[in-house]
């Protein structure tokens, strides 16, 4: 026990010594510039139980809108192409742009189109964009990384795609062309990670989603430009991880996801094995668009005593989300805020709780009306976890309300691992993260 306690306070040392703001420090909002809307609209070719959608920026600039609305559209006529004529539950067609902002003037997006019906996936097309806000123009790898990097980033994408759909193997000769081409790669500059984005079809024969590689910006500092240098540390800025637990929830999960995306926002899906059983569509939504799926265990006990029986719904659980997605969850949050007993069993995970009560399962119990921006706002840290849901329409609302004063406080939404990233603390397994300033890790 001592021994566990010495390599803790170890770790807590280094992470201090890694934090740039001085103690006591300020964070800051994100400016103004980085502060845009998107907005959904519903295309008129909707019929019966087909429904078209289609997203659009508006940023401050002009050029950046119009380049971004053609790739939309470009996207969406190939969307809807797959679209079936005829459904006996619902199908959809959706594009629109997961928005990575950065620094002072850099913003990504990856512009995503997904075809589903019958409640099954079809389809995934994408493309990504990055931009200098201010002046329009259009970054290319080169413009934020030297070719120094280049063999760090074959490393990792030759170790991330690997990876993917753990009981297939990758054709290893288009693995390699993706390796030459580097530098023509799809990329995307989120506040933590440089991102290489990929048709999983391309990989493994039969899969319809994409596949992502994210890289540190710690592992590439001596390789960044002078831009680089200046856009990509956002360890000043106000932090916030929305985190959606218990779901994917039918007709929830899809306007939680259109709220982040029209508020330019990251969220941490923490999903329950039972309900993805029934939601494949939802689940490679939620990972096509970039954000963290994660586990929030197979049967959501938090009265689970048994370390057997903890590890099987582990495993099950990863197993079916690789089967959707092609990836096991690298991070998960104990039901119940049980955390103290999946670290005593060593789940081999990093554990997440929170720092901020959203309020929402306050509305789910007594059906009350909840101003939920207030019931969040005097808990509000400057680098907060904020635990939502994602099971009933108030869950909806709820993110809305919550997105709207963060948006409003300049807050910089990231998902889970990212915010910890950014701090200068990887996440550790077995270690339970709450995500305050103090950070009071167990």
């Amino acid at each position: 026990m001592k021994q566990k306690w010495l390599s803790l306070a170890l770790c807590l040392t280094v992470f201090l010594s890694l934090i740039t703001l001085p103690a006591g420090a300020e964070r800051e909002p994100i400016p103004e510039l980085l502060r845009f809307r998107q907005e959904t609209k519903v295309m008129p070719e909707s019929r019966n139980k087909r429904k078209i959608t289609r997203t659009y920026p508006d940023t401050a600039n002009p050029l950046v809108n119009r380049e971004i609305a053609r790739i939309v559209d470009r996207l969406a006529a190939e969307a809807e192409k797959r679209l079936p004529d005829k459904v006996s539950n619902n199908a959809l067609a959706d594009t629109g742009a997961t928005v990575y902002l950065s620094g002072t003037k850099t913003v990504s997006f990856l512009v995503l189109a997904h075809t589903d019906a019958e409640r099954k996936h079809l389809w995934s097309g994408f493309e990504t964009a990055v931009f200098d806000l201010k002046t329009g123009s259009r970054l290319t790898l080169d413009d934020v990384f030297t070719e120094g990097a280049d063999e760090t980033i074959r490393s990792a994408v030759r170790e991330q795609l690997n990876a993917y759909f753990p009981d297939v193997k990758a054709n290893q000769a288009i693995l390699e062309r993706f390796c030459r081409e580097i530098r023509q790669a799809p990329f995307t500059l989120s506040p933590a990670y440089l991102q290489f984005h990929y048709s999983a079809s391309e990989l493994y024969r039969g899969r319809t989603t994409l596949m992502h590689v994210r890289i540190p910006y710690r592992l590439l500092t001596d390789y960044m430009t002078d831009y680089a240098r200046a856009e990509l540390d956002n360890s000043n800025y106000l932090l916030a991880a929305l985190t959606f637990d218990d779901g994917p929830g039918r007709g929830v999960t899809a306007n939680i996801l259109d709220a982040l995306r029209s508020w330019c926002a990251m969220g941490t899906f923490f999903n329950l094995g039972r309900p993805m059983a029934n939601a494949h569509d939802y689940v490679a939504w939620e990972h096509d668009a970039g954000h963290a799926v994660q586990s929030h265990t197979y049967t959501h006990t938090d009265r689970l005593d048994d370390r057997n029986t903890m590890f099987r719904e582990k495993d099950r659980f990863a197993k079916e989300q690789a089967a959707i997605i092609g990836i096991e969850p690298s991070y998960m949050r104990a039901p119940g805020g049980n955390d103290k007993l999946y670290a005593k069993y060593e789940i081999g995970m990093p554990i997440v709780r929170w720092t901020t009560l959203s309020g929402d399962a306050v509305d789910a119990k007594t059906g009350e009306k909840v101003d939920f921006a207030s019931t969040m706002v005097h808990t509000l840290k400057q680098t907060s976890v904020i635990l939502m849901h994602n099971i009933a329409p108030h869950s909806v609302r709820a993110a809305n309300s919550i997105m709207t004063r963060l948006y409003q406080r300049g807050y910089l939404c990231v998902t889970v691992d990212e915010l910890f990233e950014i701090r200068g603390m990887p996440m550790q397994d077995n270690i339970v993260y709450f995500g305050d300033e103090a950070d009071q890790r167990e």
